[in-house]
């Protein structure tokens, strides 16, 4: 006999066919074998309707059993459970940048002019991308003493805004440069004289720009955009002529997935030991920005060895416990013994004859840790304080320029893993019928590379950035993009076969899209 419901092995739910089963059965017991349940009779009637409605409550019941568990639960249910190890889930964040409004010429009136909070500005493509200015700004006709403090003695400083004319420039102590300064954009340059450190210079200018800082609508990598791709007013003002986006937008963040939620539930579960792998690895991933984290326990160290042989299959090296053996100069290892050091070949060494022995040993007690991302002061205050007493993370002292830390706590040190520069080139093509302008295309190949941008620089360390990925998120980037072709693609300068399924780097190496470039044409 079925067990249905709560079990040994779980929860077991009735199918629909099962509970139709069931009454039927009911129904014969109760009434007789000869009882009509012919398709049509009121009882079989009456049969369907109460299984369809019992099948939708054993499936109730199967989502509330399974709302309980990190491994099934889902959605508002798994943040639930979150709440029992004391971790919520990570919201996605939009992207925040500036967007700078331009004129041809400077204001003619004398009062100022408002850009309101709330502006809407967009990208120009087909699919534009919405952004609002978070506050208000004002584009005045004069700027009057805007400061400028100098760290160091310099000849070259910036304003705030594109310039049109210089009206004065003074420092602290009254020191005019006025008459021997030139301007480009919003850089100035004194020719004759350089402004001593630690003064304020005061410009007052005529200004041609005024900058706004701007949050995309959506949450998420949607609103991360290259730079000059908001170009669109919604409701354009008279006084502004044409705006964009210097630099580049690049921190819009995704909402935690499930299955990252869940995996960060089990590691804060296995995390309340301190001093355990799992617990350094937590700490360090809640630290602000940490995208990555790799511990190395206990930290491997890979060496060299020449040694001397017997005259018996035996040889041995001087650093133990041995982890691997990696190869012995003209010989096969058999096995070998972590502790004593001693190698076993399936040969003899000559007596007096030395081998080459390339191997990697351990050090009890010592650990590496890779992270990615974050500020320095905060990780080692993470591993200062989830690592136990015996417990030294290594990197203080080494002179490794990838070494990272604090003086004052030379057992917390960690390391930033190298960069793996990805450069990637595809060929796009259009419908022979697209009715997109070659602007608009020209949007459509700039959101691609933003994509691909995206893509290989969110993978994790020792990750891989896949060939047919990239070219799923060329394709749906727009209807009437037909086919993608990749021409070349290369690992730190590498070239890779364009066949090839992915590219996989270095155990402590992250992925950082380098070289990309998007060609384009029509299908002919």
């Amino acid at each position: 006999m079925v067990n249905y419901g709560v079990t040994e092995d779980g929860f077991n739910k009735k199918s629909f066919l099962d509970i139709l089963n069931s009454l039927e059965n009911n129904a014969k017991r109760r009434f007789g074998e000869n009882v009509d349940l012919t398709p049509g009779s009121p009882l079989k009637l009456m049969i369907d309707l109460m299984s369809a409605e019992l099948v939708e409550l054993w499936n109730n019941l199967d989502s509330c059993y399974k709302s309980g568990f990190v491994n099934t639960a889902t959605g508002t249910s798994l943040d639930n459970v979150s709440k029992l190890v004391g971790i919520e889930r990570s919201d996605g964040s939009p992207a925040t940048g500036t967007v700078t409004f331009y004129r041809n010429t400077p204001l003619t009136e004398s009062s100022y002019k408002i850009i309101p909070a709330d502006t809407v500005v967009t990208t120009a493509d087909v699919s534009s991308i919405k952004y609002v200015t978070t506050k208000s700004v004002y584009f005045k006709a004069t700027i009057t003493d805007e400061e400028y403090d100098t760290d160091e003695e310099t000849t070259v400083y910036n304003c705030e805004n594109y310039i049109n004319s210089i009206t004065s420039i003074v420092d602290s102590d009254g020191t005019d440069y006025t008459s021997d300064a030139t301007f480009n954009g919003r850089t100035i340059t004194l020719s004759a004289l350089s402004v001593p450190a630690g003064k304020t210079i005061k410009t007052t200018y005529v200004p041609l720009s005024v900058s706004a800082p701007i949050e995309c609508v959506d949450l998420g990598e949607i609103g991360n955009v290259n730079a000059e791709m908001i170009t669109v007013m919604s409701n354009p003002f008279d006084f502004i002529h044409y705006i964009k986006n210097e630099q580049g937008l690049s921190n819009g963040v995704e909402t935690e997935t499930d299955s990252e939620l869940r995996d960060r539930i089990v590691n804060a579960r296995e995390s309340f030991g301190k001093g355990t792998q799992a617990s350094i690895e937590y700490s360090v991933k809640e630290v602000d920005d940490v995208s990555n984290v790799k511990v190395y326990n206990p930290h491997r160290i890979n060496t060299v060895e020449s040694s001397v042989g017997d005259g018996s299959t035996s040889i041995f090296v001087s650093n133990t416990p041995i982890y691997k053996v990696n190869s012995v100069t003209g010989h096969t290892v058999d096995s070998f013994v972590e502790d004593t050091g001693e190698i076993i070949l399936t040969t003899t060494v000559t007596d007096g004859a030395s081998v080459d022995v390339d191997y990697d040993y351990v050090l009890p007690g010592k650990i590496k840790i890779y992270v990615a991302g974050g500020v320095t002061s905060d990780i080692v205050s993470a591993i200062e304080s989830s690592r136990a007493a015996g417990v030294h993370s290594i990197g203080y002292g080494t002179g490794d320029s990838n070494a990272d830390g604090d003086d004052g706590y030379p057992y917390s040190w960690f390391y930033r893993p190298n960069s793996a520069l990805i450069d990637v080139t595809v060929t796009v093509y259009f419908d022979q019928d697209s009715e997109l302008t070659t602007a608009q295309k020209s949007d459509v190949l700039a959101s691609i590379e933003t994509k691909y941008n995206s893509y290989i620089n969110s993978r994790d360390m020792h990750g891989r950035v896949y060939r047919n990925t990239l070219v799923k998120k060329a394709l749906e980037t727009h209807t009437d993009i037909v086919d993608v072709t990749f021409d070349s693609w290369a690992y730190n300068s590498a070239s890779e076969s364009v066949s090839t399924n992915y590219i996989e780097v270095g155990v402590v190496e992250l992925p950082i899209a380098n070289t990309i470039v998007i060609n384009d044409t029509v299908v002919s």
